[in-house]
């Protein structure tokens, strides 16, 4: 890749005003689920409606699948809260690396913790041969980010600080994705390659 490739593809990040997330805690680190602070939904906001949805993923298709927060009284449109893409030919082998039986898979997602906005992907162990793309959107969250009391200027140092973990069983330690942060769109993008246990966190 040229130094022009690269300094372009920047310029396009920063015009279109992503924020990219820094720390001393790179991708793939790994954390205690108690050491970490998890978002939260508004306290006003109903319960979500819907808590789990299911779609067939196709070998040689792209696919997207999505959830959404309550709709609040006087609202025309729920705000979004999860958005899955899959690219066509990233499905090509079921879970655990078993041939895939057929050319589609039964995919499901499930808000396993809607206190801490915990989504659950099945069938556990399927992996993907490109990429999947999981964005899941804070809109709606409590913007008392740090669970303190009160909304600051500490939770807005928070929410830099915000990005995408997985977990691959309940009890078992988290791993910070790379991951994008859209300030605007109040949004974390991160891709994927593989289901297990997903939440934004600081």
């Amino acid at each position: 890749m040229t130094r022009k490739v690269i300094l372009a593809g920047l310029a396009g990040v920063l015009a279109v005003g992503i924020s990219c997330s820094d720390s001393s805690t790179g991708p793939g680190q790994l954390r205690e689920e108690d050491s970490l602070t998890f978002l939260s939904p508004a306290p006003d906001l109903p319960p979500f409606p819907v808590t789990t949805v299911s779609f067939f993923a196709v070998r040689d298709e792209n696919r997207e699948v999505r959830l959404f927060y309550a709709k609040r009284p006087g609202d025309l449109d729920s705000t979004e809260f999860v958005r899955f893409e899959i690219p066509g030919g990233a499905l090509t082998s079921g879970p655990n690396g078993a041939p895939l039986v057929g050319d589609s898979i039964l995919i499901t997602l499930t808000i396993s913790d809607p206190s801490r906005l915990i989504v659950s992907f099945e069938p556990a162990g399927l992996r993907f041969a490109r990429p999947a793309r999981l964005r899941i959107k804070y809109a709606e969250a409590d913007d008392d980010f740090n669970h303190d009391g009160s909304v600051d200027s500490e939770d807005s140092s928070d929410e830099d600080e915000f990005f995408i973990w997985r977990q691959e069983q309940v009890g078992q330690p988290w791993v910070r994705l790379g991951s994008v942060r859209v300030k605007d769109q109040k949004e974390v993008e991160a891709e994927i390659d593989g289901f297990t246990n997903f939440a934004i966190a600081f």
